[in-house]
C-alpha cells in the first residue's frame, strides 16, 4: 500500500512512522520545511499530566476581555468571517463543566500510550533531545495553585495513573533553584517529559526516510480526490492520504466536502541561549501567567499566549513584552523579559471547537485519513 502523508510536522512524521513500521510504502509531502511549522517553536511538553480542553466554563468572558488588553493569556479575536463566527459559537456551547469532563476523559485515554511511544523511538534509533526530569507547576498567588489542583484530582478520578506530587514553596525551590521566594508551592508531575520539537520532527523524518520513505519538502498539496494528490509538481497516485497538516488542513477537507470547525490560535514564543548566564534548568508552568519554560540543551524557551482567531504569523510585540513581564517575579536573577533573545516565534495552532483533535477516516472519502486539530498537545 502507497500513503500520501500531507504534513511535515511532529503529527505528519509520527504517522510516517507509525506507518512504515505497518509496512506500507510511504511519501511525506511538505508545503515548507520538515518541523518547521506549528511544531517548531514549542516547549515540547510530552505531559499526560498537564492535557486537558481548552473549552471550559468561563473561557469566552476572559477571553474577550483579554482581547482588549496587551496582557491576556488568551484573547478571542473579533471578526466579521461566517466560518469564525460559526466556529466561536460553537466553542462557546462547549464551554461547560461536562463537556469539559468528557474531553478530559478523552485525553486521559489518549495520553497512556506517550511515554511509551517516545521510549519506541529511542529503541529504534530515532534520535532527538528528551528530558525525563518531570513537569513542575508553580504559583506565586495559592489561589491559582488551587485551580490546577483541582484539574489533577479530576484527572486522578478518570483514571490517570501518573502520578501527582504537590509541593511546598521551599521544596520547589529546591527542584528548580532559579525560582523566587514568592513561590508559593507546586505540583510535579514526574511522568511528564519535553523534547526539542525540531529535532524530534527532524529526528522521525531522518528514521523513515532511512528506512524507505520519500520525503519531499516545498510542496503544496492543492487537491486531493480519491487516489489522486494534486501539487504543485504534478499530480501523485497513492492508495490512502493522510492530512495531518495543522490548520491548513481544514483547506484540503473542505475540497472534499469535509465541514471542520477549526480556529487557528496563535502562540507565541521567545528563546534564550544558554551563554553561561544563570538560567532555568527544567520545565516549568507558570501558573499565574499561564506561560510554559522548556529548557533545552542549548537554550531556554519561554512560550505562551492562546490567540483565537489571529490568521497571520505577525508577533504583537506589546503582547509579548506584557507575556515575559509577567513571568519576572517567579525567578531569583533572571529576568526574561531583559535578558537578550535568540529567537522569536509565532506559530498557528490548531484548535476544533471542543479542543479534541480529529483523527480517523474522512467521512465522503474511505482513502482518506484525518489527523489534525491537536491544538496544545
Amino acid at each position: 500500500m502507497k500513503v500520501a502523508i500531507v504534513g511535515g510536522g511532529v503529527v505528519g512524521m509520527a504517522c510516517a512512522y507509525e506507518l512504515v513500521r505497518a509496512g506500507a510504502e510511504v511519501v511525506v509531502l511538505d508545503r515548507g520545511r520538515i518541523g518547521h511549522g506549528a511544531s517548531l517553536g514549542n516547549t515540547g511538553w510530552v505531559c499526560p499530566s498537564f492535557t486537558y480542553p481548552l473549552p471550559g466554563p468561563g473561557i469566552v468572558a476572559e477571553g474577550l476581555r483579554a482581547a482588549f488588553s496587551s496582557d491576556g493569556a488568551l484573547a478571542i479575536r473579533p471578526s466579521l468571517d461566517p466560518g469564525y463566527l460559526r466556529w466561536l459559537w460553537a466553542f462557546r456551547r462547549n464551554c461547560n463543566s461536562s463537556t469539559w469532563l468528557r474531553g478530559l476523559a478523552a485525553f486521559v485515554e489518549l495520553g497512556r500510550p506517550t511515554t511509551d511511544l517516545l521510549d519506541g523511538y529511542r529503541a529504534a534509533g530515532v534520535e532527538f533531545e528528551l528530558h525525563s526530569a518531570g513537569l513542575l507547576l508553580v504559583a506565586l498567588d495559592p489561589k491559582k495553585l488551587g485551580a490546577y489542583t483541582g484539574i489533577f484530582r479530576d484527572l486522578v478520578t478518570l483514571g490517570f495513573e501518573g502520578g501527582l506530587e504537590e509541593v511546598s514553596g521551599d521544596r520547589a525551590r529546591e527542584l528548580e533553584p532559579m525560582l523566587s521566594a514568592g513561590t508559593s508551592g507546586g505540583v510535579l508531575a514526574q511522568i511528564d517529559r519535553w523534547v526539542e520539537p525540531l529535532s524530534l520532527a527532524q529526528g522521525l523524518a531522518a528514521w523513515v526516510a532511512g528506512h524507505g520513505v520519500e520525503v519531499r519538502e516545498g510542496v503544496e498539496v492543492r487537491a486531493i480526490r480519491g487516489g489522486l494528490v494534486e501539487t504543485n509538481g504534478g499530480p501523485l497516485e497513492v492508495d490512502a492520504t493522510v492530512i495531518a497538516a495543522g490548520f491548513h488542513s481544514q483547506e484540503l477537507m473542505r475540497g472534499l466536502g469535509v465541514r471542520v470547525r477549526m480556529a487557528p490560535a496563535r502562540g507565541y514564543s521567545v528563546t534564550y541561549a544558554q551563554n553561561g548566564a544563570a538560567t532555568p534548568s527544567r520545565a516549568l508552568y507558570l501558573a499565574d501567567a499561564r506561560v510554559g519554560v522548556s529548557t533545552f540543551d542549548e537554550g531556554v524557551r519561554v512560550a505562551g499566549v492562546f490567540e483565537l482567531g489571529a490568521h497571520n504569523l505577525a508577533v504583537e510585540e506589546r503582547r509579548l513584552d506584557a507575556m515575559l513581564r509577567t513571568i519576572d517575579p517567579f525567578f531569583a536573577g533572571w529576568r526574561a523579559s531583559v535578558a537578550p533573545r535568540e529567537s522569536t516565534w509565532a506559530g498557528l495552532r490548531p484548535l476544533t471547537s471542543d479542543g479534541l483533535p480529529l483523527i480517523g477516516r474522512a467521512p465522503r472519502d474511505p482513502k482518506v485519513f484525518i489527523a489534525t486539530g491537536h491544538g496544545m498537545l
